[in-house]
């Protein structure tokens, strides 16, 4: 059962002791603009995922072992732009929870292939619908068309970047 998750508006009063700061050219930063709206997506994630205590990089890669079944952790890591080091840490964990299997690579025997186990199907769907829920909550922030016409733009950018465009 999922914790009874706090209202964003309930921080408001904390914050609004606070000292104004006039942030200057960097309210025209499209990259401190980013790191603003991500650090704010993140702690809404921690809020809605805290009973699941799944984070976002295991969250990501479980969706696409799920909808790439016998994927390669080079191709997974290399599609979120985790490094490979790092990768292998997070795939212990998800191993060590039992979420995830690695088995040989039938087209590659030097790399292994990744899949859900039960347990990770489970889990994972629990996650999908507290993710939608996120989503959701998110969204009221913008509205639906400002948030479609956003992350139509996220995706552009990103895209463009991993692109070399």
């Amino acid at each position: 059962m999922l914790k009874k998750r706090t209202s964003p508006t309930a921080s408001k009063e904390s914050n609004s002791t606070e000292t104004a700061v006039d942030v200057g050219v960097l309210k025209r930063s499209l990259g401190f603009s980013l790191r603003r709206a991500q650090l704010s997506a993140y702690k809404d994630y921690g809020r809605f995922m805290e009973a699941l205590n799944v984070r976002p990089a295991q969250f990501a890669v479980l969706v696409l072992v799920r909808e790439n079944p016998g994927l390669t952790q080079s191709a997974i890591s290399l599609k979120l732009g985790i490094q490979r080091a790092n990768f292998v840490s997070l795939l212990d964990e998800l191993e060590k929870r039992r979420w995830v299997e690695r088995r040989s690579s039938q087209k590659d025997r030097r790399s292994f292939a990744l899949h859900l186990t039960k347990l990770g199907d489970a889990l994972l769907k629990q996650a999908i619908a507290t993710h939608s829920e996120l989503e959701t909550d998110m969204a009221q922030r913008l509205g639906k068309e400002d948030t479609k016409l956003l992350v139509r733009l996220l995706n552009k950018f990103a895209d463009a970047a991993q692109n070399g465009i």
